[in-house]
C-alpha cells in the first residue's frame, strides 16, 4: 500500500513540474460532459451558433470550470481567450487554495471591447498568502480553481474558446 502512494504521489508530483495546456475540455459541450460547473453560472447560457457551442454570460455573473488544477507559488498562467464583448469589463480569475483552505483570488482584466470575435492574451502569476491566516499559518498555494466573469456593465459577452497552459517557475526566464 505504501508503495502504491508513493508512486502516485511522484506522478502527482511530476505531473505539476511539466508545463502543458490545462485540460479545460474544450471545447464547449452540452450536458453532463460540459466543462462549466454550470452551479456556479447559474446566468451563463450555452448556445450553438454555426456549428459552434457558445457560452453567453449576463453582466455580473461568470462561469467557473469544473474541476481545480495543481500549481504552485511562482507559476504562471497563460491563456488565450476567443470572445466577443460590445462593452464593459471581463476577467479571467484564479481562486488559489492552500492545503488549509481559501488563500484568494488573482485576476487579469479585460476592457478592451470588440463587437466581433477576437483573441485576447494574458497571464497570471499564483502566489502565495501575504499574511498569516488567524491560526499563524502561512497559506501557500497548492492548487487553483478557474472561472471568467463578466462585470456590471458588460454587454453581449459571449464565449467561444478559452486555452490555458501552466508554466512552472522553473521553466520561466
Amino acid at each position: 500500500m505504501k508503495t502504491i502512494l508513493t508512486i502516485i504521489t511522484a506522478f502527482l508530483a511530476l505531473q505539476t513540474l511539466w508545463a502543458g495546456e490545462l485540460n479545460l475540455r474544450m471545447p464547449f459541450k452540452p450536458g453532463r460532459l460540459s466543462p462549466i460547473a454550470w452551479w456556479d453560472a447559474p446566468k451563463g447560457r450555452l448556445f450553438e451558433e454555426e456549428g459552434k457551442f457558445l457560452v453567453a454570460l449576463e453582466p455580473g455573473s461568470g462561469m467557473r470550470f469544473k474541476h481545480n488544477f495543481t500549481g504552485n507559488a511562482g507559476d504562471v498562467i497563460e491563456f488565450t481567450l476567443t470572445m466577443r464583448c460590445e462593452s464593459g469589463p471581463v476577467s479571467i480569475r484564479l481562486g488559489q487554495y492552500a492545503r488549509e483552505g481559501w488563500i484568494g483570488e488573482r485576476a487579469a482584466f479585460i476592457t478592451e471591447a470588440i463587437a466581433s470575435f477576437a483573441v485576447y492574451q494574458g497571464e497570471i502569476l499564483l502566489e502565495n498568502a501575504v499574511e498569516p491566516d488567524k491560526d499563524g499559518v502561512l497559506r501557500k498555494v497548492s492548487e487553483f480553481s478557474f472561472s471568467i466573469h463578466a462585470h456590471p456593465g458588460a454587454k453581449q459577452v459571449v464565449i467561444e474558446n478559452i486555452k490555458a497552459v501552466l508554466r512552472p517557475k522553473e521553466e520561466q526566464p
